[in-house]
């Protein structure tokens, strides 16, 4: 890919930049982020739907699945699940699972406001 390639792939792509969240943020979102690494822990290293992922999801949470978005998952695989839940003031909570380590963490929106890319950009 030529320079020019890249740069234009880049600037098509920045709408999905990720920023990171603020202290407040991160301050309001701690008690969902803990919660959140709980609630995924009981699927780790075991095979689950993506039913039963949003369920832990929203139950640990308290969020509604509107709110929920599943990023990664392949059914039947339990090596891994990524998902983002919208967080409080504007936040995003990124959960995953990668075989039995789960991890959650809290991340501002992405450039296009929100915390996955509107459909069908």
């Amino acid at each position: 890919m030529s320079e020019s390639e890249q740069q234009r792939f880049a600037e098509n792509h920045a709408y999905a930049s990720q920023f990171p969240a603020t202290a407040g943020q991160q301050q309001a979102a701690q008690a969902q982020v803990r919660a959140l690494e709980a609630g995924l822990q009981g699927l780790a290293g075991k095979s689950f739907d993506e039913g039963q992922l949003m369920a832990a999801t929203t139950a640990a949470t308290g969020g509604n699945p509107g709110m929920v978005a599943v990023t990664a998952f392949i059914p039947g695989d339990p090596a891994g699940a990524a998902l983002v839940v919208e967080g409080p003031m504007g936040s995003c909570i990124h959960g995953e699972i990668d075989g039995t380590q789960v991890t959650a963490r809290v991340t501002g929106p992405i450039a296009d406001g929100g915390c996955v890319p509107a459909v069908g950009h």
